[in-house]
């Protein structure tokens, strides 16, 4: 019988990006500086915010699929990036998370990250 502990799950995994997050967000908001150029600890707590959220990812997780898609769409702790926030976006569609056909749907109808096709946007 294997007595190693099970990886975390992918919600636990989720839960705890989040509440780093919030953490960020909260700092980031007190600095006034935006999300531009973080400060050391802030960007390595955001990189550990990101490695949890890619780690739930590789579990399908929906909600972190959609989550690193808002990152790389804001540019929140990442360089932005519409291509990366698609196919993130595009990943957690597929397992019809709302939000995320939703924000899909918004990078066709603006022509972020992809050719503006508003047939696609509306579909989405």
């Amino acid at each position: 019988v294997c007595r190693e502990p099970l990886p975390p799950g992918a919600d636990k995994l989720f839960d705890e990006a989040y509440i780093k997050y919030r953490k960020v967000t909260r700092a980031v908001d007190r600095g006034g500086r935006g999300w531009g150029k973080l400060p050391r600890k802030v960007q390595e707590e955001m990189d550990a915010v990101h490695d949890l959220w890619e780690m739930a990812a590789e579990q399908a997780h929906a909600k972190s699929l959609f989550s690193l898609g808002i990152l790389y769409k804001n540019g929140q702790g990442v360089a932005q990036d519409f291509t990366a926030a698609r196919e993130w976006y595009e990943k957690a569609a597929a397992q019809g998370h709302a939000d995320a056909q939703h924000s899909l749907g918004s990078l066709y109808e603006n022509g972020q990250g992809v050719a503006q096709d508003l047939t696609a946007a509306r579909a989405w």
